[in-house]
């Protein structure tokens, strides 16, 4: 369970007022209006093929009005419904729960109430009638699937009223045609009034009805916040209201952000399609941007222009030309029609069914709206509705259907119930815990979610989330965004996000990591540093052994450039922000250099120096006095170099080749000859090279003779008879002992210092 805050927006949008559908009127054509969006005085609705009539008068300031609408040109007289055998017309049970894929075998132990004005006395016994005809169990009060209560929970009904006996009908009708083995929970409010209505909503509740279908709509106004409060706000409770039945226009409480608003299609079969049947929005139901309540962190519509609450969130079967069968014994004769078997519709048939789905997907988490689970499902789970309008509008995707999300249809119709429960899309679970629409700084979203190799992605107008099993949810946005999406996003380098932007420790930089093998093992990262205002990459064994140094917090710092190819197609590096990089290669691996030892490699030519890679950290000698690197040009950690900084002098100094090779023989820097003081450098008569070292030694190479050290008394001497243009020539020789004393030997004679005087013996051959 997850749980979700609603967050709603402060932004409100002008709507204009209802204008009212006329209740003498003989078809579903209505009269629409808009907000400052500019609207033309009348829906695109198609042509009628039979006379139609709403129930129910326009509502009245305060008041709801029933949204069922009913055939004028067809009834079965109720006399001779008891023993009538023949199918009555519109769509019956086994036709809804085809066309929306509802398994009619689901929904046991739920409750479904149903919220209407004033009583319909006969409401129990038509219900028999309605599911004798269709063979559906019996409900009813001695069985406990069925029960009747007033506003405030007692068995004394309200004043009944034919009109909205006949929305009752309908409503309990078609609770059992989508979830037949659903019990049945009739909750009669004093009056039409929003007050009234809302009481009972509270009422049902109370009781402990977790799916409250509401068949009525109201004008909006300014009381509609106070209302979401009293009434409507019911966190793990579905609460379906109808959009109405008057064309483009906002009605309440279908605007309230707490509740699942319901619009409607017109519903055709169509055999030989995979489905069986197709739909377009129904030109009747309602839709619009509401001028009072904020839209609701889940709600993805930000290119409608409507910062508000958008109407409607789903949709099904409302064209009363395309109608369902109900089933009503009293007759009205304000109405124009005959008791018995009817043909209706309005949004007041959709409302039920929309009720029942949600209550056939399961009971909803506590701390959830409901509404939520379908944006969290928006590619699954839901029949498209992409033609058909309810109205001309100045944002055409509150009045006109689409792919993807549009106000007639909302996010279309159900296929199942999977789009119906809160299981589900991570995606929309990371995005409600940032905040959503409202808080989030991903702002709203920018287009649906897809899937994409290996997981899903959805963009936002700040950024994008992207999801995989292994990795989870994650989001990305702004410069870290446009690096990540240069290097080909989650099917590049890095993989998919194993983290949020999240900030260092000491503020100077932002960064994501990511993975390319899952299971958040991170691969690599993205860094942007406020001071470069640029974001840079680092990935790969590169990547790792940044992090086992401490990463951005240990001696390196900072990413400063992406991952780069060396210029002799070998390694790869990335330099970061403390003067110091880290190169890799297949055959030494990955090792970092930085300050002054870098420094040096770079004067010296990089990795295309004589020195090669690192293939070593910088290390510290025993005593303190030093620190190192080691180099190799020739791979496979075999080290033909080194580069040494003293504290001493502040300098760096490099070793190399067979003088480095004989150094480390020698016990390197903790031999006799202690550390580099230059680098490797050419004799002036061009034969040899040497390296000098802090214990005033050296070391001399040739081609012929090889390399050899020479140290202290000794050196000195040979350095006064003009080191190795002198008659000696070059070492031949270590300093070895010999009988009283030690000697180096030279091309052209030996050096030998005695014990017992501390003299030196110069002798040439």
């Amino acid at each position: 369970m997850h749980r979700r805050t609603l967050l709603i927006a402060a932004v409100t949008l002008t709507t204009g007022i209802m204008v009212p559908f006329g209740a003498g009127s003989a078809s579903a054509s209505p009269a629409s209006s808009s907000a400052k969006l500019a609207v033309a005085p009348a829906p695109q609705a198609k042509p009628a093929t039979h006379p139609t009539k709403h129930l129910c008068d326009n509502p009245r300031p305060g008041d709801a009005s029933c949204t069922a609408i009913i055939r004028t040109d067809y009834a079965q007289p109720a006399a001779a419904v008891a023993t009538d055998v023949t199918t009555p017309q519109g769509y019956g049970p086994t036709d809804l729960q085809g066309a929306y894929n509802l398994a009619a075998s689901g929904g046991s132990g739920q409750t479904i109430a149903v919220v209407d004005a004033y009583d319909a006395p006969n409401a129990e016994d038509d219900l028999a009638v309605y599911r004798a005809q269709y063979g559906l169990p019996a409900c009813t009060t001695a069985n406990g699937c069925f029960r009747k209560l007033n506003q405030t929970g007692g068995t004394t009904p309200p004043a009944d009223e034919p009109a909205w006996g006949d929305e009752i009908d309908l409503d309990i009708d078609m609770v059992s045609a989508a979830c037949p083995n659903c019990k049945i929970l009739l909750v009669e409010a004093d009056s039409a009034g929003i007050d009234d209505l809302g009481t009972a909503v509270n009422t049902a509740v109370n009781l402990g009805a977790k799916f409250v279908s509401n068949s009525y709509a109201a004008s909006e106004s300014p009381n509609d916040p106070d209302y979401d409060g009293e009434y409507f706000n019911h966190p793990g409770v579905v609460l379906t209201v109808a959009s109405g039945d008057w064309g483009y226009q906002t009605m309440y409480p279908a605007a309230s952000p707490y509740v699942t608003s319901v619009g409607g299609t017109t519903l055709t079969k169509a055999t030989g399609t995979s489905r069986g049947w197709t739909e377009t929005a129904w030109s009747g139901t309602g839709s619009g941007c509401s001028e009072y309540d904020g839209k609701a962190v889940w709600q993805t519509d930000s290119d409608s222009g409507c910062a508000n609450r958008t109407v409607s969130d789903v949709s099904a079967v409302a064209d009363p030309q395309t109608g369902v069968a109900m089933y009503d014994s009293v007759p009205s004769a304000s109405a124009n029609y005959q008791s018995g078997w009817l043909v209706a519709g309005g949004t007041s048939a959709a409302t039920p069914i929309l009720a029942s789905a949600y209550a056939l997907a399961g009971t909803p988490a506590d701390t959830t709206y409901p509404a939520s689970y379908l944006y969290s499902h928006q590619t699954t789970g839901l029949n498209d509705v992409t033609s058909g309008s309810n109205g001309t509008c100045g944002s055409a995707p509150l009045c006109n259907a689409r792919a993807g999300y549009d106000g007639p249809t909302g996010l279309g119709t159900p296929s199942g119930s999977n789009a119906l429960t809160e299981a589900g899309d991570p995606i929309f679970e990371y995005y409600v815990s940032l905040g959503g629409t409202t808080d989030s700084y991903l702002g709203a979203p920018t287009g649906p979610e897809v899937p994409i190799a290996g997981g899903l992605e959805q963009t936002y107008q700040g950024g994008t989330i992207y999801y995989s099993a292994a990795t989870g949810a994650h989001a990305v946005h702004g410069v870290i965004l446009d690096k990540y999406l240069s290097m080909g996003g989650p099917a590049g380098a890095l993989g998919f996000p194993t983290s949020d932007e999240q900030g260092t420790a000491d503020g100077v930089a932002r960064y994501n990591t990511f993975s390319s093998t899952g299971a958040n093992l991170n691969d690599g990262a993205i860094y942007f540093t406020w001071q470069k205002g640029v974001a840079y990459s680092i990935k790969g064994k590169i990547y790792a052994h940044w992090i086992s140094l401490g990463g951005e917090a240990g001696v390196l710092g900072y990413p400063i450039t992406d991952e780069t190819g060396t210029p002799d197609g070998v390694g790869r590096f990335n330099h970061f922000s403390n003067s110091g990089s880290i190169y890799w290669t297949p055959s030494t691996g990955a090792w970092s250099i930085h300050g002054a030892i870098r420094d040096k490699w770079a004067s010296l030519g990089w990795e295309r120096s004589p020195l090669g890679y690192p293939t070593s950290d910088e290390l510290g000698t025993a005593d303190g006095a030093t620190r190192y690197n080691t180099f190799s040009s020739t791979g496979a950690n075999l080290n033909d170099g080194a580069i040494y900084f003293a504290f001493a002098t502040g300098k760096a100094f490099s070793v190399r080749g067979a003088i480095y090779a004989h150094w480390i023989s020698l016990g390197g820097e903790a031999g006799v000859l202690g550390y580099p003081t230059i680098d490797e450098t050419g004799t002036p008569d061009g034969v040899g090279r040497f390296n000098h070292f802090s214990n005033s030694g050296s070391i001399y190479w040739t081609p012929s003779t090889g390399a050899w050290s020479i140290h202290g008394a000794i050196r000195d001497k040979w350095a006064s008879l003009g080191w190795e243009r002198s008659r000696l020539g070059y070492p031949t020789s270590d300093e070895q002992a010999v009988d009283g004393g030690r000697q180096n030997t030279f091309q052209g004679g030996t050096i030998t210092f005695r014990f017992s005087d501390g003299g030196l013996l110069v002798a040439y051959y």
